[in-house]
C-alpha cells in the first residue's frame, strides 16, 4: 500500500491525491481500532493482574507469555498462507486471553505455595509445574480440539473463520509451550524484587503503626 502511494503520489498531477475507499479503507479502519483495543486490552489485564495479585511485579511474568502466542499466530497464518484479516485480529484478541489463563494458573499456584505454606521459591516452583501441567495442557488441548473443525473450512461461508481458528490454534501451541518454561524462569528472577518491595511495606505499615499508636498515648 506505500509503494501504491508513493507510485501515485509521483504519476498523478499537482492538486490530486490516492484516497483509499471502500473495502481499502475498512481494512485501515479496521486495523487502527484492532491497535486501540490490544493496546486496552492489554493495559486492563495488567491492571486486573496488579489488583488480583496486590502486586506490580507478578503480572509481568503472567504477561510474558502474550509475545509468543502473538508470534505462534503470524507462523501459523505464514504457514497455512491465510492472510492477517479482521478475522484474525479478532483470533488475535481472543488469543490474548486464552494464553494469560495458562500464565495465571502458574503464578497464583507459587504464590500460594509460598505465602501459606512457606516454601522456597524454588521449592514452590519445582511443585507447581507439574502439578499445573496437566490442567494446563487440558484447557490448551481442548481449545485447540474446538479451533479445527473451523480451520477446515468446512460449511458454507466457512472460510472466513479460518484465519481466526488458525490464529487460536498456532498461538495456543506455542505459548502453552514457552510459558511452561519462560514463566517459571522469569518468576524466579523477578520474586526478589517483589519480596523487597513487600519488606518495605511492611516497615512502613509498622511505622504507621506505631506513629498511630504514639498519638493515641498523647
Amino acid at each position: 500500500m506505500e509503494f501504491a502511494r508513493k507510485t501515485a503520489k509521483d504519476v498523478l498531477p499537482d492538486g490530486y491525491k490516492l484516497v483509499e475507499v471502500g473495502a481499502s479503507k475498512d481494512v485501515i479502519e479496521a486495523f487502527k481500532s484492532f491497535i486501540f483495543t490490544l493496546v486496552m486490552g492489554l493495559l486492563i489485564s495488567y491492571m486486573v493482574l496488579a489488583i488480583q495479585f496486590n502486586s506490580f511485579i507478578h503480572p509481568i511474568p503472567v504477561m510474558i507469555a502474550l509475545p509468543f502466542s502473538l508470534t505462534g499466530a503470524f507462523l501459523s497464518l505464514l504457514l497455512t498462507h491465510n492472510s492477517l484479516n479482521l478475522y484474525s485480529f479478532i483470533g488475535i484478541v481472543v488469543l490474548m486471553g486464552i494464553t494469560l489463563k495458562n500464565s495465571i494458573l502458574l503464578v497464583e499456584f507459587f504464590n500460594k505455595q509460598r505465602h501459606e505454606y512457606g516454601r522456597s521459591r524454588r521449592e514452590a516452583i519445582l511443585l507447581g509445574g507439574p502439578i499445573r501441567l496437566r490442567p494446563i495442557v487440558m484447557t490448551s488441548a481442548a481449545t485447540v480440539a474446538a479451533s479445527i473443525i473451523p480451520a477446515l473450512g468446512i460449511g458454507p461461508g466457512a472460510e472466513v473463520r479460518v484465519s481466526m481458528a488458525v490464529v487460536i490454534i498456532g498461538g495456543v501451541c506455542v505459548s502453552t509451550l514457552f510459558s511452561l518454561l519462560v514463566v517459571p524462569c522469569l518468576y524466579d528472577l523477578m520474586a526478589p524484587i517483589e519480596d523487597s518491595s513487600r519488606h518495605v511495606r511492611q516497615e512502613l505499615d509498622i511505622a504507621d503503626a506505631e506513629e498511630e499508636a504514639e498519638l493515641v498515648r498523647h
